[in-house]
């Protein structure tokens, strides 16, 4: 694992553990996926999927996509570890979901 990989995943972690003490969300299950799948891998996958998966709509609810992982993978110093369909998965469910600009941040 690079060193960028290793800042994502304990970035996600972060995010995750961060969701649970202060809003009482369950983040178990993507929790799991992060520590055997990898972040990187489960972050595509995700983000890749039709359907929008149970913590965004968790993150829906309480108004903070800010700490999705779709923002995170948006951020400079990560968004080159993703391919450009990705990218674009991420900034598109963004901006379906909220008025803000979600692209690229530093």
């Amino acid at each position: 694992m690079g060193d960028f990989e290793y800042y994502f995943e304990l970035d996600m972690m972060d995010r995750c553990i961060l969701i649970e003490e202060q809003y009482g969300l369950n983040f178990t299950g993507l929790k799991r996926l992060i520590e055997t799948e990898g972040a990187v891998k489960t972050a595509t996958v995700l983000i890749n999927q039709k359907q929008h998966y149970k913590e965004f709509y968790d993150l829906l609810k309480i108004n903070r996509l800010d700490l999705s992982i779709e923002q995170l993978i948006l951020e400079i110093k990560y968004i080159e570890m993703f391919d450009k369909s990705t990218v674009i998965s991420a900034m598109n469910r963004l901006q379906k979901f909220s008025h803000k600009d979600h692209s690229p941040s530093q």
